[in-house]
């Protein structure tokens, strides 16, 4: 979703298998590690109740990387998140989902926000920075006071 200098920054999108027709909501997931460690697919920490939410409601898991601490700020770390909220809405993500061998359309009216640890974290800002637009926002564990 986003290039950084030389260094491209990944969101794998998971589609349930399903004979679902129409609009999917969609579920934005962030990996934990604590900002300094992790990845999107790290299936050793992916929650299993994420792929029940996704099937049971035929709902699309967008799950997304971001630089880590401390080779950037926390500034730039939000700034990835920013950046990959736009290319959730983007006519480029729209059209790659578009040309798959069963084209999937995302209801961006239905969005929710899921992360454990940091992620946790993340998701809650996210869910915070645009109120209007995600209607959940799950943290496990979270980092929070």
């Amino acid at each position: 979703y986003k290039t950084v200098g030389d260094h491209g920054i990944r969101a794998d999108i998971i589609i349930p298998q399903s004979d679902h027709t129409g609009k999917r909501p969609v579920i934005v997931h962030f990996h934990g590690g604590g900002f300094i460690t992790g990845d999107a697919l790290f299936w050793g920490w992916f929650p299993p109740y994420l792929n029940d939410i996704a099937k049971e409601h035929n709902a699309v898991i967008v799950s997304a990387n971001y630089r880590m601490l401390p080779e950037v700020t926390s500034n730039d770390l939000f700034d990835d998140i920013e950046d990959l909220w736009t290319w959730l809405h983007s006519s480029t993500l729209k059209d790659l989902l578009s040309s798959l061998n069963t084209p999937t359309e995302l209801d961006l009216e239905r969005i929710i926000t899921a992360g454990e640890s940091a992620g946790g974290l993340i998701s809650i800002c996210l869910a915070l920075a645009h109120p209007d637009e995600i209607r959940a926002g799950l943290a496990s564990y979270p980092p929070l006071d």
